[in-house]
């Protein structure tokens, strides 16, 4: 971990800065870029709660943006010059990592942080970067790691790495990203998980419900790519009568959707299957409560804010036990785990779901206490705040698990 000197952060409310290269908050992106832009939006929002002034810096993505935005939370925006003015993946983003470094590091001259808490690995090097020899606590989470048959996976990998040794304290947001930061060479003690949080006002069981036509309704999250289970849900859903099913993510209506639209028309299931953008927070808490069911189908370690936003909406969640889903879905109790990732499966799980609205109330109330409990964003603001000021043997039990 980090050797130089490290300046305590003051008592009293902090000055932090986000560091979100790829992901500004405000804005949409690429599936990925959306699950982490809205786990820094939701932080974001919860420490200002708190009573903190946070300063998200991340690329500017689009020529028209301003430099800076104020948040409806509260939390500001920098969008800084590097690269071209439009949205990239985070591997084209890595040339500009240096340009947005220096343009970053140019505002803390003027407005310095006490706290500086990154968000990916490229926001990690670019944090590491400009807090060198200033002084700044520099807390790290990583959302994903690099995949081994990914291009660029082992250069990534040995960056990821050296970020995880660079800076002060390692946040990752599931126990199964824990193991793999030991695994690294990050001393245990310099590690806390604290998850991602929703926002359980607006995700709340009670609120406008987005209307549906058919009797039984699957709400399915998550991005078109093989890993996503996407497939398998399709091909369930096709064997349960009177059943409909909302798909919600970037990129469903783009190139990277067609084999996906091409399976709902070979299915049969034109009119039964609708795919739908992220949208707003209050417009996903009105698809969520239309749900029956949220199925989380997916193969990887992915993100887990759907179905934390389903289970604050009383909702229960159908999910394979796969990185930190098997943290957030209790099986039996806030939902329901997959045995295997298969539709046969799959479609065993939901018949009796589908036609038991008391074992769907007890698994939505129940869903709905976790949430409230483990996941609201100003709770876990709270947890983060404790890292933030080195109180992390506090922050791994400040939380019921």
């Amino acid at each position: 971990m980090r050797h130089d000197p490290v300046t305590e952060p003051p008592e009293g409310p902090l000055a932090i800065a986000m560091v979100s290269l790829h992901a500004n908050p405000l804005a949409a992106g690429s599936a990925t870029a959306q699950e982490v832009s809205q786990h820094v939006a939701h932080l974001a929002a919860g420490l200002v709660g708190l009573g903190h002034d946070v300063v998200v810096y991340t690329r500017r993505s689009d020529p028209d943006s301003p430099a800076e935005q104020l948040s409806g939370t509260g939390f500001r925006v920098v969008n800084l010059d590097a690269g071209p003015a439009r949205p990239l993946s985070p591997e084209d983003s890595h040339p500009y990592v240096g340009e947005f470094t220096d343009r970053m590091r140019a505002h803390w001259t003027h407005s310095p942080p006490d706290v500086v808490h990154a968000h990916f690995w490229l926001s990690g090097l670019a944090a590491v970067l400009a807090a060198r020899e200033t002084g700044v606590r520099v807390v790290q989470t990583f959302h994903e790691f690099a995949r081994g048959s990914a291009p660029g996976a082992a250069q990534r990998a040995k960056v990821e790495r050296m970020v995880a040794l660079a800076v002060d304290h390692v946040i990752t947001p599931t126990s199964s990203r824990l193991a793999h930061v030991v695994r690294m060479g990050v001393p245990r003690p310099s590690i806390t998980v604290v998850p991602s949080g929703v926002d359980t006002t607006t995700f709340r069981p009670d609120g406008p419900r987005a209307e549906r036509g058919l009797p039984h309704r699957l709400v399915v999250p998550g991005e078109p790519v093989a890993r996503s289970g996407f497939a398998t849900a399709l091909r369930a859903a096709s064997t349960l009568p009177e059943t409909e099913v909302v798909m919600i993510g970037a990129g469903l209506h783009s190139q990277d959707g067609t084999a996906l639209r091409a399976l709902v028309h070979d299915l049969g299931l034109t009119g039964r299957v609708h795919l739908t953008g992220p949208g707003t927070p209050e417009e996903r808490a009105a698809l969520l409560r239309s749900a029956d069911v949220v199925v989380c189908p997916q193969q990887h370690d992915g993100f887990c804010i759907p179905a934390i936003e389903a289970m604050s909406c009383g909702v229960p969640v159908v999910a394979a036990p796969v990185g930190g889903l098997a943290d957030t879905v209790v099986d039996q109790v806030t939902g329901v785990h997959l045995s295997q990732h298969t539709p046969r499966e799959l479609a065993m799980v939901l018949r009796p779901l589908l036609g038991n609205p008391g074992m769907r109330e007890q698994l939505g109330v129940a869903g709905r206490d976790r949430a409230v409990h483990r996941y609201d964003s100003a709770r876990v603001a709270a947890e983060a705040e404790l890292v933030y000021r080195g109180d992390h043997a506090t922050a791994d039990i400040a939380l019921p698990k």
